[in-house]
């Protein structure tokens, strides 16, 4: 089994200056261990406003967004462009080794359409994780952006929340961390007391099939589940409105944050 740790986080933490030198920061600390790290980022926060710019209204199906031709070129821009070219380059400066790929190259994420009422949103029905593997033996963290293409070379939006998982269980990964805008998981949000720190698989699926998730949350959770189906061995949901503290929230004992397990890891 893969030791490696793969860490998936939103466009929220590339809005300002500040969060992404917390990142940075926590990343480096991350690196000094003998573990591999991925890094998996979405921009979800991003794409939402400079498609408005353009005059293109957002819309969201089940928590994804749809993806029309318009919207992919978009989402292609920002991703590649406005977010993981320039994050990366902040690594190299903070002499952090990493390169930027997306799942369209080398066939990371080899995709189809997942719903025609979705547009360009790409399942990926297979990976080939030999340049993730081939960067991270030559001690070099791949930051991954959440595109995929199909056989024919066509581009597809790829939920980045699913494609973490779906990398973190093709790799085996010791971990797979969300980070999100939020504390975890909760039965009611913004009930402090129906906060959820560790949960198994088979609860997850109960809380998604009584419809008590909120939409936003539903491909993070989704993510973490396949994660685990297919082979990593823990998941983990952390708040990441303070990037500063988002090791001592993975180091801790037990973990902050929400924990989901399989049902004989108790």
């Amino acid at each position: 089994m893969s030791s490696a740790l793969v860490l998936k986080v939103g466009g929220e933490l590339f809005d300002s200056a500040e969060k992404r030198r917390a990142l940075i920061t926590q990343i480096g600390q991350l690196r000094k261990r003998p573990e591999p790290l991925v890094l998996v980022h979405g921009g979800g926060p991003q794409i939402s406003r400079l498609a408005e710019k353009i005059g293109i209204t957002p819309r969201f199906v089940r928590g994804q967004r749809v993806t029309d031709a318009e919207t992919i070129r978009v989402v292609s821009m920002v991703l590649l462009g406005e977010i993981n070219a320039p994050f990366v380059a902040e690594l190299n400066a903070a002499k952090i080794a990493a390169v930027g790929i997306n799942g369209a190259d080398v066939g990371l994420f080899q995709a189809v359409a997942a719903d025609p009422e979705l547009g360009f949103v790409g399942r990926v029905e297979a990976l080939n994780c030999t340049i993730i593997n081939s960067l991270t033996a030559q001690g070099i963290m791949p930051v991954v952006a959440s595109l995929g293409a199909d056989m024919h070379g066509v581009l597809y939006n790829i939920n980045a929340d699913i494609a973490a998982g779906q990398l973190a269980g093709a790799l085996k990964a010791r971990r797979l961390v969300a980070v999100t805008n939020v504390k975890g998981l909760y039965r009611q949000f913004g009930n402090e007391e129906s906060f959820i720190q560790r949960a198994s698989i088979s609860e997850i699926e109960s809380l998604l099939a009584a419809g008590a998730i909120a939409s936003g949350m539903i491909p993070k959770l989704e993510g973490l589940l396949i994660a685990l189906r297919s082979g990593a061995a823990e998941a983990q949901i952390v708040d990441g409105r303070d990037p500063s503290t988002i090791l001592e929230q993975i180091d801790a004992t037990p973990p902050l944050g929400t924990v989901i397990y399989r049902s004989d890891d108790r």
